[in-house]
């Protein structure tokens, strides 16, 4: 995926897509929409961001992206089960 605005689907217990690139860096929009059946989660610790998704909702987030690096991003309740991805500079 490219662009200023990303769309994420949370399902039961994923993330799609995981790996997110952007076209340049700087500040996103990213709209995460719960298509499971359980309460899910966006966690980007490193910039204070911890939002809930209930299910069948949608919730909208700014991300910032470096030059360089990864802004990693997980569900802090199915974290275990591998519900996490990146976002990176393209």
């Amino acid at each position: 995926m490219s662009g200023t605005s990303i769309e994420i689907d949370a399902g039961d217990f994923f993330f799609d897509p995981t790996c997110l690139t952007t076209s340049s860096p700087g500040r996103i929009t990213v709209t995460v929409t719960n298509t499971g059946n359980a309460l899910h989660n966006l966690t980007v610790e490193e910039q204070g961001i911890d939002e809930d998704v209930q299910v069948g909702e949608s919730i909208t987030v700014k991300v910032q992206v470096g030059a360089t690096g990864s802004v990693p991003f997980l569900c802090k309740y199915h974290v275990g089960s591998g519900m996490q991805g990146a976002f990176v500079a393209g």
